[in-house]
């Protein structure tokens, strides 16, 4: 009586195919040769860069009427030489003109200044005029520092170290949603108009 022994079962992938014995050679090179390759960095896409020649780093004639505080806006974005538009816009992002407003770190009035910086000019920054006059003159400054409306923004939100120390605009969701917001703002008034 001859004895026959069962064929050999292969195994199974969890889908149902016969898996492969082994991998050639030509396989296994492949896979090491892919694990041991280094990535190549991926550039970040340039986001919310401002050409130098933009309209948002002079005053020009366009006008605000209309808008709350719009005659304050217009000379006070005369006087330092910004575009009324931004100038506008920051107020909406900042307080949504609520010359009232207050922040959960204390900034006050419609351009949001921090204590210390209402301290500096010895102003009451919940005063509309005296609280655009200085935030106008502190944004001014940021735009001669940085070159760019876009950097200049991000430093009003963040603060100029945070701008500083990451050679741009911070990775803070809110501060890059804020310059492109305003951004977005300007060039849709600007359209407008």
């Amino acid at each position: 009586m001859a004895i026959h022994s069962a064929p050999a079962q292969r195994e199974r992938s969890a889908w149902g195919n016969d898996r492969p014995q082994a991998w050639s050679d030509a396989q296994r090179q492949a896979m090491q040769d892919a694990f041991k390759a280094k990535p190549k960095p991926v550039e970040p896409p340039v986001l919310l860069s401002v050409p130098d020649d933009s309209g948002s780093f002079s005053y020009s004639a366009i006008t605000v009427d209309g808008q709350p505080y719009a005659d304050l806006i217009q000379t006070y974005a005369k006087k330092r030489n910004l575009s009324p538009l931004l100038v506008q816009q920051i107020i909406k992002a900042e307080s949504r003109n609520d010359p009232n407003a207050i922040s959960p770190k204390g900034a006050s009035g419609l351009m949001q200044l921090m204590p210390q910086l209402a301290a500096e000019f010895n102003i009451d920054p919940f005063d509309p005029e005296m609280n655009i006059n200085v935030g106008t003159q502190y944004f001014a400054q940021m735009l001669a520092k940085y070159k760019r409306v876009d950097y200049a923004l991000a430093a009003y939100n963040a603060g100029p170290g945070a701008v500083d120390k990451y050679g741009g605009i911070p990775p803070y969701p809110e501060t890059q949603n804020y310059v492109s917001s305003i951004l977005a703002g300007v060039a849709q008034l600007e359209a407008k108009n």
